[in-house]
């Protein structure tokens, strides 16, 4: 006969257990023999229950200890490495456990959301914002109550747009008007604001079916998005991810490209310059004096002027683009700012005739005066000075100052103490930013000017 103590503690225990306490029939009667046969079964029951229950209590103390110090898994060092490099710097000087699992889930999205665009030909805008960045949808929730009020007094004459914000799905011309009015509210102080609800828009946006309506409405979404991010402090992170996506689109705008040549240009990235506007040439995309002086200004803003004289010679010269006063003055902005003085007279002088570039042929020519007073640069300047002074209030008021520096430079009765100093010469702006105004003070007629050719 088996007992049904047999299954739980086993053939081996049971046995022993009927072998101190023997068959049925052959069962002492004695309460001793009944407590020493017992006995063995008791102390092994009690000591199981005491196992149990420190088993018990160390795995609830394991459970305690991890629930308190919250330890997060590792990601895998495959996924970090796939992640962008400003995020993985990032990681990097602050090695937290959940920054790394986020930098490989980020990176799995991205892979994932790329593949489904590859897929279908046209990724979807809101997908692509996942992708790319990771945008987050739920924002400081102290600051939702900000952007209500920035969208209260957004103008805009597309009717619905509110509604289909709320609810994720914008139409193209929606998403226009929408960015356009953004762009009337992108000042300093609501750049930020301004851009999460750019961004908000941005994945908001769904495609037409109709071709048709793709090739006319995309390009103006596009335009205006970038259009925003040009004036909003800090929105080239976005304009990159519009115009990546454009790019797969085939979506090739002057205006846009426009936003995107002057972003590149003012971070020194000549590479990426150079190739879109040879693609913007093979393309035979029209390239307006705008894009010369908008790319010429970057330039000068770094103070690169060999940077300025390529692309005059990609642009005027090899994709024969017309040529503006401003991208004259913004040519030689860069070369007065390096105190190439004779260098930028030289471009001044190809330039038409123009109320600001007279103004800094003046200034110049004051300068160049002042280092060599020899008798080619006077007469230089007396014709100048002889033509008169136009244009706006500004531009008048500063010619009469730096007509009586002239005046002073030009009499010769004057002693050389009667002689103004080099950095009371300088009255235009672009001359007050130049390096012109670090250099020692020169005395006159000393040809300082040769060591800054």
């Amino acid at each position: 006969m088996q007992s049904p103590l047999a299954p739980v503690f086993g053939p081996a225990v049971f046995g022993r257990v009927v072998a101190l306490r023997g068959t049925p029939a052959e069962r002492p009667l004695s309460f001793g023999a009944r407590y020493e046969s017992g006995g063995w079964l008791r102390r092994f029951a009690a000591s199981s229950a005491v196992a149990c229950a420190a088993l018990r209590a160390k795995t609830w103390a394991k459970l305690r200890k991890a629930k308190t110090q919250r330890r997060r898994p590792q990601a895998a060092p495959q996924e970090v490495k796939k992640a962008p490099p400003t995020l993985r710097r990032r990681m990097q000087e602050n090695p937290d456990e959940e920054a790394r699992r986020w930098l490989a889930r980020a990176a799995q999205r991205r892979r994932n959301a790329g593949n489904a665009g590859k897929a279908a030909g046209r990724a979807p805008l809101r997908a692509l914002g996942e992708m790319r960045y990771g945008l987050a949808d739920g924002a400081e929730e102290h600051l939702e109550e900000e952007r209500e009020a920035i969208l209260d007094s957004l103008e805009c004459r597309e009717p619905g747009w509110r509604q289909a914000l709320a609810e994720g799905r914008v139409t193209l011309r929606q998403g226009s008007a929408v960015f356009q009015a953004l762009g009337r509210n992108a000042s300093k102080r609501k750049g930020a604001r301004v851009l999460e609800l750019a961004q908000r828009t941005f994945r908001a946006v769904e495609l037409p079916e109709s071709e048709e309506e793709m090739q006319e409405e995309l390009p103006e979404l596009v335009r205006a998005a970038l259009r925003l991010c040009a004036k909003a402090k800090g929105g080239q992170r976005l304009a990159e991810l519009i115009w990546d996506w454009a790019q797969g689109q085939e979506i090739l705008d002057p205006e846009a490209a426009k936003v995107m040549l002057g972003f590149w240009e003012a971070q020194g990235r000549s590479d990426a310059v150079d190739r879109l506007l040879r693609q913007m040439n093979q393309r035979r995309v029209e390239m307006d004096e705008s894009v010369l002086s908008t790319l010429l200004s970057a330039a000068a803003e770094r103070s690169d002027w060999q940077r300025t004289d390529e692309l005059w010679n990609l642009l005027v010269r090899g994709f024969r683009v017309p040529v503006s006063p401003r991208a004259y003055l913004a040519r030689a902005r860069a070369h007065f700012e390096k105190g190439r003085v004779e260098a930028a007279l030289r471009v001044l002088d190809e330039a038409d005739e123009d109320a600001e570039v007279a103004l800094e042929q003046l200034q110049l020519l004051v300068i160049l005066c002042h280092s060599s007073p020899s008798l080619s640069n006077r007469r230089r300047l007396e014709r100048h000075l002889s033509g008169g002074g136009s244009g706006g209030k500004g531009v008048q008021k500063a010619w009469q100052s730096l007509e009586h520096l002239a005046e002073a430079l030009l009499d010769e009765t004057r002693s050389s103490g009667g002689v103004p100093q080099l950095r009371q010469l300088l009255v235009t702006p672009c001359a007050k930013r130049s390096s012109v105004r670090t250099w020692p003070e020169f005395a006159a007629a000393s040809e300082y000017l040769r060591g800054y050719r």
